[in-house]
């Protein structure tokens, strides 16, 4: 397993391509432009892979560059299905906190999808807690780094 920094607008664009399926909720089912999106993680956020053997296995979106309140965002995280329930969503994550206390924020929020499960209780796992409902299909969680 190995772990990538991407910084390039177009290759951003390219892994956003290849990992739409791997999110609970597809890209292209959320009126996004690719491009634009890309664009702005390239700006502002951090993207990294890991990879095995060559291939992306898992992707993962975060920005920690709010210094006024000191909070990270988790914007996307997503594993291919043939790569799933081998730790790659965790080591994922582990590079988020890192990188987000380097950068010294002190907490990291995320939005999620109430009926993703998965997600919710490898969030929980690692001590997220929920928050509050964003409406019928998502919920904020928030983790202390």
């Amino acid at each position: 397993m190995k772990c990538c920094k991407i910084d390039e607008c177009s290759r951003i664009y390219e892994l956003l391509e290849e990992f739409t399926s791997s999110f609970y909720e597809p890209l292209e089912k959320r009126s996004i432009d690719l491009h634009e999106y890309a664009e702005k993680l390239s700006k502002n956020a951090e993207v990294y892979i890991v990879e095995i053997s060559g291939a992306a296995a898992g992707l993962i979106c975060f920005y920690c560059n709010d210094t006024e309140r000191k909070e990270g965002y988790l914007a996307s995280v997503a594993v291919k299905e043939a790569y799933r329930k081998r730790g790659i969503a965790t080591a994922l994550l582990q590079i988020m906190y890192k990188q987000c206390k380097e950068k010294g924020m002190k907490t990291i929020r995320l939005e999620v999808n109430v009926k993703n499960d998965r997600a919710i209780c490898l969030y929980e796992k690692q001590g997220w807690t929920r928050l509050t409902e964003t409406g019928e299909s998502a919920c904020y969680m928030v983790r202390k780094i």
